[in-house]
């Protein structure tokens, strides 16, 4: 649940209750409150797959993202290398000539 809706739904306490209207970033609510249940634990065999198969998508983007900060960082080095290199071939006179 996001924060603005979880809060409306959580501030509600008497059957029938409607909440104001809510604005979320999946648009705006209006929650009616019916019951409130105990959550019930879901066995790790179960969720097991789903947070494998998570940390597997955040294993690869912080690999790519390592990935992509050497070589933007290998390119900004040898830019910088290279640059001065052409400056010793091809000083730029003092004075404009």
């Amino acid at each position: 649940m996001v924060k603005p809706f979880a809060d409306a739904a959580f501030a509600m306490n008497s059957p029938g209750e409607l909440s104001p209207v809510v604005r979320s970033k999946f648009g705006y609510h209006i929650i009616r409150f019916d019951e409130r249940r105990a959550g019930v634990p879901i066995p790790f065999a179960e969720v097991k797959p789903e947070i494998v198969e998570q940390e597997k998508a955040n294993h690869r983007k912080r690999l790519r993202r390592e990935y992509t900060n050497k070589i933007v960082t290998d390119l900004e080095y040898n830019h910088g290398v290279m640059e001065a290199y052409a400056r010793s071939l091809h000083p730029i006179p003092v004075g404009g000539r």
